[in-house]
């Protein structure tokens, strides 16, 4: 195995302070407070199915709105994430993930190739999962990967029609993307050729 890939960051605004450690090559051990449940508990899988190590907590103005404390962590986790890769020497560039929850299946595609794109084709009759707002998933994802320049394409399929609106289907789609990362960047025995994205 390479050099251990750790990385802490702490970032503040004006609206959010955000203190993050990332081990990419850990347990799935996670402490981590936003101060928003339902969020939590999305990058709590994020951590455990990934097996990342991610310690995180985010004070934000939550009296006002959720939407500063989902976008600064996306920002946060998309440069802790590039920051611990490093050169990114043995890792794969491609990768695609199917999730399924329950009477959902999450799909994803990604692409570690230094051009940010989000294809984000989640519709559902629902806004809100309790009190978050599941279109901020969208702004989490956008500024993971303007941040990390990296194309994502999510898009959830209703195993059960008559279920459509169910809340894992969101849970299915924030992890999804997240925890299968593994498997693209492990580092292989032979190291690949270093082009935009290796």
């Amino acid at each position: 195995m390479a050099q251990s890939r750790i990385a802490s960051i702490e970032r503040n605004t004006t609206e959010t302070s955000i203190n993050m450690t990332l081990v990419i090559d850990g347990t799935g051990q996670s402490d981590i407070a936003t101060g928003i449940p339902f969020f939590d508990h999305m990058l709590t899988l994020f951590a455990r199915h990934g097996l990342f190590d991610l310690r995180l907590t985010a004070k934000g103005d939550l009296d006002v709105d959720y939407h500063h404390t989902v976008e600064d962590v996306g920002i946060v986790l998309g440069q802790i994430i590039k920051q611990a890769l490093g050169d990114k020497l043995g890792i794969r560039r491609y990768g695609f993930f199917i999730l399924p929850m329950d009477e959902c299946l999450a799909r994803v595609a990604l692409d570690l190739g230094n051009r940010p794109y989000l294809a984000y084709r989640v519709e559902s009759k629902e806004v809100f999962v309790r009190d978050f707002n599941i279109q901020l998933l969208r702004e989490f994802f956008f500024r993971h990967l303007l941040v990390r320049l990296v194309p994502m394409y999510i898009s959830p399929w209703s195993m059960v029609m008559s279920l459509i609106t169910s809340p894992r289907r969101f849970l299915s789609v924030l992890p999804a993307p997240l925890i299968w990362q593994p498997r693209l960047i492990l580092v292989r025995p032979i190291a690949c050729h270093q082009p935009r994205a290796c």
